[in-house]
């Protein structure tokens, strides 16, 4: 029920006009206690924390307009979200919903920003990777666990290689889309 109504609070915070978010804002504070705590709260001890926590932190530091510190955390949540989700058995409507909610609601707000540099989304990605490479997931069991967190792991490098192959690509729908490109 938490990660329910911690996904209906980004969906608000993201979706909806500013005077709904306003109102929302004090039933969040009053359902979900991590609304109230600063960035640096939210990143204490994170390595321990369920994935869900990551995409708390990365939204948080959305709100402040850090979008590439934002990116890292949202990738890592998003990696330990789908190890969790590929080792554990889980029920469709639980964390697999959560994790689309989440992934969609925050990617889109986070990976607009973080793209219109290559060079900066290639840094956000090697950042993500090489932070959990060396904060293995407490909360999954190791063995159990290892082929899932390394097939997340390949899917990142293959996302990564794909920004890579297709720069000129992204540029081009960006420029279409009207959405600014950094000078690399």
């Amino acid at each position: 029920m938490v990660k329910l109504a911690l996904a209906l609070c980004l969906f608000i915070h993201f979706a909806l006009p500013v005077h709904a978010k306003a109102f929302y804002a004090e039933v969040r504070k009053q359902d979900q206690p991590e609304a109230q705590l600063t960035v640096e709260e939210l990143r204490e001890d994170i390595e321990n924390k369920p994935w869900d926590s990551f995409y708390i932190l990365a939204a948080a530091l959305v709100r402040e307009g850090n979008y590439q510190e934002a990116g890292k955390w949202f990738y890592i949540g998003q990696m330990r979200g789908r190890a969790f989700i590929n080792c554990q058995p889980v029920t469709p409507d639980g964390d697999p919903a959560l994790l689309a909610s989440l992934n969609y609601t925050l990617g889109s707000e986070i990976n607009p920003v973080i793209y219109s540099s290559i060079k900066g989304a290639i840094e956000v990605i090697d950042a993500a990777l090489a932070w959990e490479a060396s904060h293995p997931d407490p909360r999954l069991p190791l063995l159990e666990c290892a082929k899932a967190m390394q097939s997340v792991r390949e899917d990142k490098l293959k996302q990564r290689q794909w920004t890579l192959d297709n720069a000129a690509k992204i540029r081009a729908d960006r420029e279409e889309s009207g959405l600014p490109n950094s000078p690399e």
